[in-house]
């Protein structure tokens, strides 16, 4: 069966397959559970290590953290996404993307230990080396699963993805307190890392089955690094520009402002790794099904970043208004520095989460290498932003990396919408009524400031999160042709749907 939508240009197509529409529903919301239980377990969890651990201890762990993710991109080489968009694989293809991903995680551990101590003089941090060399085991440890992580993405097996990402994440807040209220300061994230690496490769090797046994066919390997160089090129650019200004705060302002601005973007990214990354798991193996069909592109494309601003408005809202209530009730009096840098990276939080659409289509077309070139060209913003901004302090460094973040949008839209013959217009007009459900969060929430701030900190966010639910219903219940098209009303209703007979 097929569902027929209107077009733009007011004819009908076929959207997709009923299957595969269902299937991506199903996905979302196994995915939307997980994300949220593993938001509130991360709100928690910031809670209470930062009342048990210093801004300096969340510094060091975050350079060294930067350092692992960056050069983790190396050693995947683009293995996982080339799985899940190749159109047919079989135990040749899994056989030598195995063997692959054991030989460079294992190179890339030995190489960070070797190199641990000369990270650790050049950043002028004397316990990073320890800690570098300690983390080099999620290395070892996540190459065992990869593969079969990626399998279970490509086939949409969305429910075991979900348990795995809470259980995982549930092992590394357990460990996490248990040793920093024992006392072992930064010791306690580097365990909580490990331990939350080893719980999700058995995970995924227990459920996920597939030869494991040495491959070698040159034809497959050369494929693999085609289409991984080009991801992976992608990736580390994305990687060093979302990671280059913690290197720039570590080097020039010390670990206890690089404490106090990690846990600022840690606090912005939490809507985006929520929502984000469950649009980018769920849409990217839809796009990777439709990759050759440019009007079913059309349709996933500018709906998914409709709805993901409706969903992203109240939250921006309360972000934007509510920042040192925030601050307070998640990191503490003491984290009152974290509030002018959350004010600022929040301006960039729309496009920190949109973009990751556009990241998913681009990988869907394959043009892997013009993505390189974007995240080029966003790395070198994000540096010079940090390297400029630094002179003026956290306050400098969070303006040139929201200036960075808006770029990077711009400039993936720009791809997107050429690779699927999409105008910007088009765009525009489908995300007009999304913006105006933002612009009405922020105008109710500015109006009822000024009684809401009187309440405590925790109080205040909750009374604002209640004033914008009702809101919401009374909107979404008798007038949700205000904000929403008739395509994005329907994918709603069948969100919500199948969610309520969950």
């Amino acid at each position: 069966m097929k569902i027929f939508l209107l077009n733009s240009k007011g004819s009908f197509i076929k959207v997709v397959n009923k299957n595969l529409f269902q299937s991506a529903i199903f996905g979302f919301n196994w995915m939307i559970i997980s994300k949220a239980t593993q938001f509130i377990l991360q709100f928690l969890l910031l809670m209470v290590l930062a009342r048990l651990l210093t801004a300096n201890e969340f510094g060091l762990m975050g350079l060294a953290l930067s350092i692992i993710t960056i050069t983790q991109v190396l050693s995947t080489m683009g293995i996982g996404p080339a799985i899940v968009r190749r159109k047919t694989i079989d135990d040749e293809f899994l056989q030598s993307a195995f063997f692959l991903s054991i030989v460079l995680n294992f190179f890339f551990a030995v190489l960070i230990y070797l190199l641990a101590s000369t990270i650790s003089v050049f950043f002028n941090m004397s316990h990073l080396e320890e800690i570098l060399k300690a983390l080099t085991s999620i290395f070892i440890i996540k190459s065992f699963g990869i593969v079969a992580t990626f399998l279970l993405q490509r086939n949409m097996s969305f429910k075991i993805l979900a348990f795995q990402n809470v259980f995982s994440y549930l092992g590394y807040a357990l460990i996490g307190i248990i040793f920093a209220f024992a006392g072992y300061g930064v010791w306690s994230l580097v365990f909580a890392q490990i331990a939350q690496a080893i719980i999700f490769t058995l995970i995924a090797i227990s459920v996920q089955k597939h030869k494991k046994t040495i491959y070698i066919n040159k034809k497959l390997l050369k494929e693999l690094f085609y289409f991984g160089g080009g991801f992976s090129l992608a990736k580390i650019f994305n990687q060093i520009a979302l990671q280059g200004d913690n290197l720039v705060i570590g080097r020039s302002l010390g670990s206890d402002a690089l404490g106090v601005y990690s846990r600022a973007y840690q606090i912005m990214v939490m809507p985006t790794n929520l929502f984000g990354e469950v649009i980018d798991k769920v849409l990217f193996p839809v796009l990777s099904k439709i990759q050759d069909e440019n009007d079913k592109l059309r349709y996933w494309f500018v709906n998914s970043q409709a709805l993901l601003i409706l969903i992203l408005s109240p939250i921006v809202a309360i972000f934007t208004i509510y920042t040192e209530a925030i601050v307070m009730v998640i990191l503490g009096a003491d984290w009152l520095d974290a509030v002018p840098p959350l004010q600022i990276l929040t301006l960039g939080l729309f496009f920190r989460t949109l973009y990751k659409i556009s990241d998913s289509m681009v990988r869907a077309k394959g043009a892997v290498y013009k993505r390189a070139n974007i995240q080029l060209v966003y790395a070198i913003f994000v540096f010079a932003g940090a390297i400029i901004g630094q002179f003026w302090g956290l306050v400098g460094v969070s303006v040139g990396v929201t200036v960075a973040i808006t770029i990077n949008y711009i400039l993936m839209m720009s791809l997107s919408l050429s690779l699927i013959s999409t105008s910007w217009s088009e765009v525009f007009r489908s995300l007009l009524k999304p913006s105006l459900f933002l612009l009405a969060n922020i105008i109710i929430l500015s109006v009822s400031y000024s009684w809401l701030v009187k309440f405590p900190s925790i109080l205040s966010i909750i009374f604002a999160g209640l004033v914008q639910i009702i809101m919401g219903i009374v909107i979404f219940r008798f007038y949700p042709s205000l904000f929403m098209s008739k395509e994005s009303e329907y994918i709603a209703i069948k969100i919500k749907s199948k969610i309520f007979k969950r």
